[in-house]
């Protein structure tokens, strides 16, 4: 699957191009394995990534790659703590360009409670529309989160900033046809932030946005290498590997 208009790819290759990275932290980290175990979890900024069995490495690795370049193209035009539906518009604008489809949508806002769990919001919301199985998958990659300590404060870190938080989760899957689907739940509050993303949040709104995003087998062929040489290996400073 091509883009048959030549002019709109080469708008798309110059504006991966245009790009600005952040700068290189200097820090290891580990390498991306040839396989990853089945059903493990991947963060990736504040992307929680849930890895299905049937999920191969070459699509894990296009997840990442077009969706860390998403997040950088938003986040040079937006900020996603105070201008979150603008930045997370744009982020779908990216990845629409880069071959995403998407097939659903849903907006919904949550009213806190005393034991308020942003995550467990999250969950529900996402079983509702993706099914148990992928609130399964979730379920395990937070607990598996939530145990090691230095990543989840990673995680916690680059999802928050003074007052306002958000993280997104994706699950997902590869079907028998090749195509890559990808139920992708943001989760955001422009209100305040109350420790951590666990913590009880009392009477604050958290606001979710569900997509159900597909990437066509072929769809991602004509952007693959010039985004992971745009990359280099910001992915591998970005991500940690989260298995059972």
């Amino acid at each position: 699957m091509k883009n048959a208009d030549p002019a709109v790819a080469q708008q798309r290759l110059r504006t991966i191009d245009a790009i600005q990275l952040p700068a290189q932290t200097g820090q290891a980290a580990p390498p991306i394995p040839d396989n990853l175990t089945a059903n493990a979890g991947v963060v990736l900024d504040d992307n929680l990534i849930g890895i299905s069995e049937d999920l191969g490495e070459a699509s894990l690795r296009d997840v990442m790659d077009s969706t860390l370049l998403a997040m950088l193209e938003a986040d040079e035009a937006f900020s996603k703590f105070t201008q979150f539906n603008a930045w997370f518009n744009h982020y779908l604008e990216a990845l629409r360009q880069l071959g995403w489809v998407t097939q659903a949508r849903e907006k919904a806002t949550w009213e806190g409670h005393e034991n308020f769990h942003p995550n467990e919001v999250a969950l529900a919301l996402l079983e509702k529309q993706a099914g148990r199985q992928t609130r399964t998958l979730m379920e395990q990659c937070l607990q598996r989160l939530s145990h090691i300590e230095g990543v989840y404060n990673r995680f916690l870190y680059s999802a928050r900033k003074e007052k306002y938080y958000s993280f997104r989760m994706l699950a997902c899957t590869e079907s028998p046809q090749g195509d890559i689907q990808m139920p992708l739940l943001a989760v955001h509050t422009g209100t305040s932030y109350s420790g951590r993303v666990t913590a009880k949040l009392g009477i604050l709104p958290v606001h979710n946005e569900f997509q159900a995003l597909v990437l066509p087998k072929g769809a991602y062929d004509e952007w693959r290498q010039p985004v992971r040489r745009k990359l280099h290996d910001l992915i591998k400073q970005s991500l940690i590997l989260l298995h059972r």
